[in-house]
């Protein structure tokens, strides 16, 4: 059984900001959202110290310091969606949907304890009391009460598409946020025992963001996306008591520890992003800070509010200094050749032209001089410095006040276990083998930050130099670009040179020529006369000569194991693959049509394909028949299998003989009909003018193929045609007119299938024409008389087939 399943964002929790106009600290943690679909992605940890996040692109729960540092994480079995802590904040449970899992992290031990299958892909999760769990489902609309521990669903509730899960401290009330055609409903529900409805609001508007819950003090506050709104609830009906509108879109709330402050982030068409600080009990803005730092998310903590923005850790009041090398603690094994940090401005700024930036070690304090880009600053270093511990000095002035940064690293060449320079070879890498020659050699050379001071590469290829040149999307990769090269061994040498010192990589790749074919049988493009039994390649191993490991020919995408031989290739092909019927065969006919084949082989040099067609032209068979006797007048060859009835109907005329097939199978049908007329004259103009009659009448859909035929049936005259009609389905028809102008009678035999299988069956048609046979004929006319000629046109309505039009000819002989 699965029951739940995370969505993991990759976090970077923002630097705190001390409580914008807010007087007092905030005493309890509390959670934020993700604007993507109002699950909760982070939570604050008080009592650790810490906030967790999901990180949705590796399938990790992450625990972060206040500074923004990753402390520890976790891997999960799939990407998570949404998490919530439990009542005794001692467990973490997180919902992976795309593992369909509950993965439960022990947030002292620091692992997970516990991974649950579900039968089901989950959405929102909330904690209930002990190890149990809410956890809802968009597929089916349900949500699940699960204890954890023993893997069970205690109850299921049908509450519509929910999505977004919140529980009370005590775990007995659940407020569920769903859409609905119409816009956000939101429920709440009392799950102390059997749920039960509590109350349930008006539509709220569209694109819910998130939503805060002061359940001791009975509000609920709501994000809306659409309207810019945030509304606030009654706990105990769930109308609306009233409302604020902030500047941007909403995509988050938070309500502070201490029930007397709401944090929202909103964002704007453009770069611009607004942290709003609210009071609770009147909802008036307290303060807005705009930024173009792209917050998506906040997180309240004991006495700090941090807001998070892709890829850093920023402050929103106070402004802060992030040092990104050298590392707080490292140790390396050359002179770091600049100081590189950055400057995350908040409602105090700091006054750039009073940052000053210096190392201070044994050899005395060097100031560094600043180059600014934007809020970053780097400061490159002038001279080597030597062996020992050394500290970067950051003084600045905020908010009147003088406030210094600082971080402390080490220089020791001599440390084996130092931070030092390295090279990762992209490709061609040690001892690939290529099909062909590459456009470049792509390395990432010096894998350090900061990098070292002076540091230099070379690239060599078969004793020869290599123009290299910085590959901007890489950042430090090294592209060579290398002439044409042929087959074999190709060494490459990779030379790195800073401060006195020099390492080299070396490593070869190898350049093959993959097997080529020689002659295919059946060949490319050609036509056939009959159905082969085995298909064939013959190869050229290339050069070095390769191996062929593994074949398989997928012949009209039906794979068939092959026999090797060398570099002879070749696959059996059974007699049953030319024969195929049935629903998966309707449109792919294999009597005359092309044949594809793609031949796979695995190789001591790698994969290769190799693809072509041919055409197959063979004589279709005459289908096995017995002779269908009227009332001992006439008989009608028809084909083994044929359902066959006397005086049966299509439409609503009813004919001597009607014959089918099983539409499973194909479709075709022959039915007969039989008149007479005193004026019948077994003549090639008579037979024209019967026929021309009839299909003057026809519309202009029909389409004749060919000329008519006049010819001998059952010793008399007859003329034999063929129509085609339809649009959706196509259909072929033959039709045979036999008189007799001894006993005034006319016999008319229609045959019709689908236009795919008429190439197919009109041997068998013909054969039905041909072999047709009169057994006693009737006395002539005494007089004068009326005849008809009904002809059924068939059509189709969805899949059935379908007799849709009926053309008669009526004609008075005097």
């Amino acid at each position: 059984m699965s029951i739940l399943n995370n969505r993991t964002a990759s976090l970077t929790i923002a630097t705190m900001f001390f409580a914008m106009c807010l007087s007092i600290p905030v005493p309890v943690a509390s959670f934020e959202y993700d604007a993507g679909n109002g699950n909760r992605d982070y939570y604050a940890d008080d009592e650790r110290g810490l906030a967790y996040g999901l990180d949705r692109i590796y399938s990790r729960f992450v625990a972060y310091d206040w500074s923004g540092n990753e402390v520890y994480s976790t891997a999960l079995s799939g990407a998570p969606i949404s998490m919530d802590l439990s009542k005794d904040g001692s467990k973490a449970y997180i919902a992976c949907d795309g593992a369909q899992r509950v993965s439960v992290v022990d947030l002292d031990l620091r692992t997970m304890v516990d991974d649950m299958a579900l039968d089901f892909v989950p959405h929102g999760i909330a904690c209930g009391e002990g190890t149990t769990v809410f956890i809802s489902s968009l597929d089916d609309g349900l949500v699940r009460k699960v204890d954890v521990s023993t893997d069970t669903v205690i109850w299921t509730e049908d509450i519509g598409m929910s999505g977004v899960l919140y529980s009370s401290p005590d775990g007995g009330r659940l407020l569920s946020f769903q859409a609905t055609g119409d816009g956000a409903r939101a429920k709440l529900y009392d799950v102390s025992g059997v749920p039960e409805p509590m109350a349930t609001s008006s539509i709220l508007g569209n694109g819910f963001a998130g939503a805060a819950i002061d359940w001791a003090g009975g509000d609920v506050y709501v994000a809306m996306l659409d309207s810019n709104e945030l509304q606030r609830l009654s706990l105990s009906d769930l109308q609306k008591s009233s409302g604020v509108e902030v500047s941007g879109r909403l995509s988050s709330v938070t309500l502070s520890g201490d029930g007397k402050k709401l944090v929202t982030i909103s964002n704007t068409d453009g770069p611009a992003t607004y942290l709003t600080v609210i009071n609770e009990t009147d909802l008036k803005m307290v303060g807005t800070l705009q930024t173009v730092t792209g917050i998506r998310a906040v997180i309240v903590n004991e006495d700090c509010t941090a807001y998070q923005r892709p890829g850093y850790f920023g402050t929103a009041i106070c402004a802060q200094i992030s040092i990104m090398g050298p590392y707080e603690g490292d140790v390396y094994a050359f002179t770091p050749s600049f100081v590189y940090f950055s400057i995350y401005q908040g409602l105090f700024q700091i006054d750039r032209a009073s940052v000053n930036v210096s190392i201070e070690g044994e050899e005395g304090t060097i100031r560094l001089n600043k180059t600014f880009v934007y809020d970053d600053i780097k400061c490159y270093l002038g001279s080597e410095l030597p062996d020992g511990d050394h500290r970067v000095n950051i003084s600045y002035i905020e908010g009147g006040e003088i406030r210094n940064k600082i971080c402390n690293f080490k220089v020791d060449r001599s440390d084996p276990l130092a931070i030092r320079p390295t090279i990762a070879v992209f490709s061609p890498i040690e001892g690939e083998v290529l099909s062909e020659a590459p456009d470049a050699i792509r390395i990432w050379a010096n894998m350090t930050w900061p990098e070292p001071k002076g540091f230099k590469l070379s690239l060599e290829m078969d004793g020869l130099d290599l123009e290299i040149s910085d590959d901007p999307y890489w950042g430090q990769v090294k592209k060579a670009d290398i002439s044409v090269l042929k087959a074999g061994v190709h060494t490459v040498n990779a030379t790195m040179s800073w401060g006195g010192h020099e390492e080299t990589l070396s490593w070869s790749f190898i350049l093959r020529e993959l097997p080529s074919v020689i002659s295919l049988d059946p060949g490319d493009g050609t036509m056939i006369y009959h159905r082969p039994s085995e298909i064939t390649a013959v190869l050229d191993p290339g050069f070095p000569p390769c191996d062929v490991l593994n074949a398989t020919m997928v012949v009209d995408d039906i794979a068939y194991p092959c026999s090797t031989d060398g570099m002879v290739i070749t696959a059996m092909i059974p007699s049953e693959h030319w024969n195929r019927t049935g629903d998966l065969w309707d449109d792919y006919h294999f009597t005359n049509n092309v044949h594809f084949v793609r031949m796979d082989l695995e190789t001591s040099f790698g994969p290769m394909t190799k693809e072509w067609y041919f055409d197959v032209r063979v004589e279709a068979p005459v289908l096995e028949m017995e002779v269908q006797k009227f009332q001992g007048r006439y008989g009608v060859p028809v084909p083994l299998g044929w359902s066959v009835t006397e005086n049966g109907t299509i439409g609503d005329q009813t004919f001597d003989l009607v014959g089918y097939t099983d539409y499973y199978e194909y479709f075709a049908q022959v039915y007969v009909m039989t008149g007479r007329d005193d004026s019948i004259k077994e003549t090639d103009g008579y037979l024209k003018d019967m026929m021309q009659d009839l299909l003057g009448q026809l519309s202009e859909d029909i389409t004749l193929v060919g000329e008519p035929e006049y010819i001998e049936i059952a010793g008399h005259r007859a003329v034999v045609f063929t129509m085609t009609y339809g649009s959706f389905i196509t259909f072929h028809h033959r039709c045979a007119i036999i008189v007799s102008e001894d006993s005034d009678e006319f016999w008319m035999l229609n045959c019709l299938t689908y236009s795919g299988y008429y190439e197919e069956l009109s041997p068998t048609f013909d054969s039905m024409i041909m072999n047709f046979e009169v057994y006693a004929e009737r006395e002539p006319l005494a007089s004068p008389g009326d005849y008809a000629i009904y002809l059924i046109l068939f059509g189709s309505i969805g899949a059935a087939v379908t007799a849709i039009v009926i053309v008669h000819s009526r004609r008075r002989r005097q």
